[in-house]
C-alpha cells in the first residue's frame, strides 16, 4: 500500500477537477448532466482500486518518486490511461445504458472540459500544499512545468477517449486491459531508470546535503569569524539553490518523458498487445544509442 504522501497531491487536484467539472454539467441537459455525473461516481470507484493487488508493479515504480509532482503525474497518467478508456467503454453514448446523448454531442462534452483541466493545473503547481517545494520556486520556470503536465493530461485525454471506443469494440477486452496496465507501468519504470542525473528519484533530500568543510574557530578572530561564517553561510545556500533549480528542471523533463512514454506504450498495447515487448524493447535501444551519440 502506498503512503498517503503519494496519492494525496492527486486526490486533492482530482476534487478540484471535480468541483471544476461539475460546475459545468449544471448548464447541461438533465440526460448529458446525468452521464456526465455517472462517468465522474465511476472514475472515482476507479480511483479508489489502486490498492488492489493487479498495481504492486505500479506501486512499486510509483515509490521511487521523490517530488510530489512526480507522484502527482504518476496517479494522473495512470488514472487518465487506465482508468477512463475502462469506464468510458462501459458507459459509451449512443449505446446501452446511453442512447442519450449521442456520441457526437458527448464528444463534445468531454473535450470540452480541457480549459478547466489547463486552469486546474496552472493553480496546482502554484499550491504548496498539494506540489510541495517547487511551488515557491515555480515563477522562473512555471512555463516549461505547466507545458510538461498539461500538455500530456490533455492528450492522454484524447488518446483515452479513443482507446475507450477501441476497448469496447475489443473481441478480448480483458486481455487487453492488461495489456494497458502493463505498459502503463513498464512506461514509469523505463522513464525511471534513465540516467536522471540529479535528484528526480528518492533518496530523500538529505543525501544531496553538501560537504562541510571544517572551520577551526580558534584560528581565527571574532571578525574573520563573522566573515567566514556569511561567506560559507551564502556559498551554501547558493549551492543548493543551484542544485534545487536543476532538481525542478529535470522534474519537468521526466514528467514530460514518462507522459510520451506513458502515452506510446499504451497506445501499442491497446493496437497490439502482443507486440508491446518488443517495441519498448526497441525505444530502449534506441534510448541508448542517442545517448551514445
Amino acid at each position: 500500500m502506498l503512503s498517503i504522501d503519494f496519492v494525496r497531491p492527486f486526490d486533492k487536484t482530482y476534487d478540484l477537477v471535480t468541483l471544476r467539472i461539475r460546475d459545468r454539467a449544471l448548464g447541461l441537459t438533465p440526460i448529458e448532466n446525468a452521464w456526465l455525473e455517472c462517468l465522474i461516481r465511476e472514475f472515482q470507484q476507479e480511483r479508489n482500486k489502486w490498492d488492489e493487488s493487479k498495481f504492486t508493479g505500479y506501486r512499486n515504480e510509483w515509490k521511487r518518486l521523490r517530488f510530489n509532482l512526480s507522484r502527482l503525474a504518476a496517479a494522473a497518467y495512470l488514472h487518465i490511461s487506465y482508468d477512463l478508456p475502462r469506464v468510458i467503454a462501459d458507459q459509451w453514448p449512443g449505446k446501452s445504458p446511453w442512447q442519450m446523448p449521442p456520441q457526437m454531442r458527448a464528444t463534445s462534452i468531454f473535450f470540452s472540459l480541457d480549459r478547466d483541466f489547463l486552469d486546474v493545473f496552472s493553480i496546482v503547481t502554484k499550491d504548496s500544499a498539494i506540489v510541495g517545494l517547487p511551488a515557491y520556486f515555480l515563477s522562473p520556470f512555471s512555463r516549461k512545468l505547466l507545458r510538461s503536465s498539461t500538455h500530456w493530461v490533455l492528450l492522454l485525454r484524447r488518446a483515452a477517449w479513443q482507446h475507450a471506443d477501441q476497448l469496447r469494440q475489443s473481441t478480448n477486452r480483458r486481455y487487453v486491459e492488461e495489456r494497458m496496465l502493463t505498459a502503463i507501468t513498464l512506461a514509469l519504470k523505463d522513464v525511471s531508470d534513465l540516467p536522471w542525473s540529479i535528484g528526480t528519484l528518492l533518496p530523500p533530500d538529505d543525501a544531496f546535503a553538501p560537504a562541510v568543510v571544517p572551520v577551526w574557530l580558534s584560528e581565527l578572530d571574532h571578525f574573520w569569524m563573522g566573515a567566514a561564517s556569511t561567506l560559507a553561510l551564502g556559498l551554501m545556500v547558493a549551492y543548493l539553490g543551484r542544485k534545487r533549480w536543476k532538481h525542478y528542471d529535470e522534474l519537468s523533463d521526466f514528467i514530460e518523458e514518462l507522459g510520451l512514454r506513458t502515452h506510446e506504450y499504451v497506445s501499442i498495447a491497446i493496437q497490439d498487445p502482443e507486440g508491446l515487448e518488443r517495441c519498448r524493447l526497441d525505444r530502449i535501444r534506441l534510448d541508448r544509442s542517442r545517448r551514445r551519440a
